[in-house]
């Protein structure tokens, strides 16, 4: 996908076609090109990020039932914190962040 951007007097039609998209109207016709400017091109893991968080946010973002049990451990004090198993999670995913 390649957008070319010239100035702000097309931002109106290239957010309705943004948000047309993201609402889940897919569109068959392709986008002309803007004349003029610079361009932007979207790869092929961009556009299917978009896809996957247009997916997303139809879903239910956390499980209830569990956030409700976890309160009312809390509230009984029953909930147990591993904090061993927080120290090591939080290493392993500095591990991975850095690589």
């Amino acid at each position: 996908m390649t957008q070319r951007i010239d100035s702000n007097s097309n931002l109106p039609s290239i957010l309705a076609q943004t948000q047309s998209r993201s609402a889940g109207q897919a569109s068959s016709e392709n986008v002309s090109p803007i004349s003029g400017g610079s361009s932007l091109n979207l790869t092929q893991s961009a556009s299917h990020l978009h896809q996957l968080s247009a997916a997303s946010a139809t879903e239910a973002s956390f499980d209830a039932e569990k956030v409700n049990s976890i309160k009312a451990a809390l509230a009984n004090g029953s909930y147990k914190i591993d904090a061993a198993s927080i120290s090591d999670r939080l290493l392993q995913m500095e591990q991975d962040l850095i690589g």
